[in-house]
């Protein structure tokens, strides 16, 4: 009845100070985008864990973060953060784990690839970096 509630305690329990904590959150909104996440896509989304030293225990904490983002309604918060945190250049690189995120799985959806530029737009990358960023990973 008060599932609201429960979101909004299940968030102010993670450790906001971390920046790459929203940018796993984008990368799991954009991993859901097409309905599922196969395991190629967890383990790219393991990997950037890995990488960025958000936990020790990958597997549980991606789990509370896939759950966290499936109760959101939007990822304002996430889009909002980078753009205070992030330099144009850390931008970028995000936007180069999200194309490598939607091409893990061999399949461009149109969703994915739609998610991909407004989140580039979203967090003020011009167009034409944005295709930059594609065709170097295509």
């Amino acid at each position: 009845m008060f599932k609201f509630l429960k979101k909004n305690n299940n968030l102010e329990e993670l450790e906001d100070d971390d920046i790459n904590l929203y940018a796993l959150r984008l990368l799991i909104h954009l991993a859901l985008s097409d309905g599922e996440i196969d395991e190629s896509e967890i383990n790219e989304l393991k990997r950037f864990i890995e990488e960025s030293s958000l936990s020790g225990n990958i597997s549980r904490f991606l789990e509370k973060e896939i759950n966290n983002v499936e109760i959101s309604s939007s990822f304002f918060e996430e889009v909002s953060k980078i753009n205070s945190n992030f330099s144009d250049n850390e931008k970028l690189n995000l936007l180069e784990k999200i194309w490598s995120l939607i091409l893990i799985d061999e399949v461009i959806d149109p969703y994915e690839e739609n998610l991909f530029y407004r989140i580039g737009e979203l967090i003020n990358i011009k167009r034409s970096l944005l295709n930059k960023v594609k065709s170097r990973l295509c």
